[in-house]
């Protein structure tokens, strides 16, 4: 198998995972946002946001570990 070869197939293969983590994060949101539960949807949405910063900015990990914890919406909601 040729370099060329290899390092295509690992960029096929991370780009899969990387969509379909990607897909499995927004479906979750959605799926949640739907049900119009006010404690769940704080919950995954706080989750989403700390699973994206986890997948999709770890090539900066020591930038994306000093961002602060999302706030919760406690003063948006109406308990």
């Amino acid at each position: 198998m040729s370099n060329y070869l290899f390092l295509k197939w690992i960029h096929v293969l991370s780009s899969t995972v990387l969509f379909g983590t990607g897909s499995g994060i927004a479906f979750l949101k959605w799926i949640t946002d739907r049900s119009g539960d006010v404690r769940a949807i704080r919950i995954v949405t706080e989750r989403t946001v700390l699973a994206d910063l986890d997948f999709f900015h770890s090539r900066h990990r020591r930038s994306a570990t000093h961002w602060p914890r999302p706030r919760p919406l406690r003063r948006l909601c109406i308990a």
